[in-house]
């Protein structure tokens, strides 16, 4: 969105409102701009004992492919519309906020562990009636798509993971795996506006914008979930520190493993790694990009998926 519409809306928003709920009617304004330019409708649908919510552009068909985009971790269905722009208009695509992050449900008595949620992913596209689709995962969420990989195969056409958690390289160790062990606390869980700058000053080569007062509200809310996403984190930790490639080998799903050759939080050992161990993988390596392509350079993210999906 043109930077130049986004100060005119939040100066209207600052007339028009109050001053205690600005913030989140500015916050709620700009996400809803985002999802429109995307074309993407934002719903909700009930799962087992889950309210998940999601977006969704229809395809040009009925039988247009499906294309299920999953986010990582301590992020949501935000981080996608700039893709999805870039992905041709015959596909049908969803993305949803796993549960227990973004506007979907949280149960504290719940697992949120990658074999939990590929168990919600399946029942979710079943709720939806997508039948097999293609699913795109970034970091957590790739690690959520092998499983799926695992559990229901006939799910998926196929898999691209970016900069996917589920595997780790012993002989390397990133920037975010360093600052851990060493003690420090883990920049994923931010708590103020400025631990956000700090998240993509560590997530990306080159920080994109974030407008204002989309750092306050997410922050608030990380603020408010912390303890949820320390229990989720430890959860999925052993999951995704995981040194030994072997299961990836019964895996036969077509995938691309895509990657950042800068990635301070997995680093790209793993995706190299990943693709040698996958019986049907192609790996592509970003220069100067970080762990999340997704936003860092969406067009060349796009093309590169649907050029992998046309070739199957």
């Amino acid at each position: 969105m043109n930077r130049v519409r986004q100060c005119g809306l939040i100066l209207l928003l600052v007339l028009l409102g109050g001053c205690d709920n600005i913030k989140q009617t500015a916050f709620d304004a700009l996400m809803s701009m985002s999802y429109d330019s995307a074309g993407l409708v934002k719903k909700s649908v009930q799962v087992a004992e889950h309210q998940i919510v999601y977006v969704e552009r229809a395809g040009q068909t009925p039988q247009s492919p499906t294309i299920v985009l999953v986010h990582g971790f301590g992020a949501d269905k935000s981080n996608w519309p700039e893709m999805v722009k870039a992905l041709p208009p015959e596909f049908h695509v969803v993305a949803l906020d796993l549960p227990g992050f973004g506007e979907s449900s949280y149960l504290e008595g719940a697992g949120y562990g990658f074999d939990a949620q590929a168990v919600r992913l399946h029942e979710f596209a079943q709720a939806l009636e997508i039948g097999s689709a293609h699913w795109v995962g970034n970091s957590m969420g790739g690690g959520i798509i092998l499983a799926l990989a695992q559990r229901f195969p006939q799910q998926i056409l196929s898999m691209t993971l970016m900069d996917a958690a589920g595997l780790d390289d012993p002989t390397t160790q990133s920037d975010y795996e360093k600052m851990l062990a060493s003690g420090d606390s883990n920049p994923l869980i931010v708590q103020t506006p400025e631990d956000f700058k700090k998240v993509f000053a560590l997530v990306a080569v080159e920080p994109p914008f974030i407008p204002w007062p989309i750092p306050d509200v997410l922050a608030q809310r990380a603020a408010e979930g912390q303890p949820r996403l320390k229990r989720i984190f430890a959860e999925i930790s052993a999951q995704v520190n995981s040194s030994d490639p072997s299961y990836l080998e019964a895996i036969t799903t077509p995938a691309l493993v895509m990657w950042g050759k800068q990635d301070r939080i997995l680093d790209v050992s793993n995706g190299r790694l990943m693709s040698e161990h996958l019986v049907n993988a192609k790996l592509v390596v970003y220069d100067n990009v970080g762990h999340i392509p997704m936003i860092e350079v969406p067009a060349q993210a796009a093309a590169d998926v649907v050029t992998f999906i046309e070739s199957l």
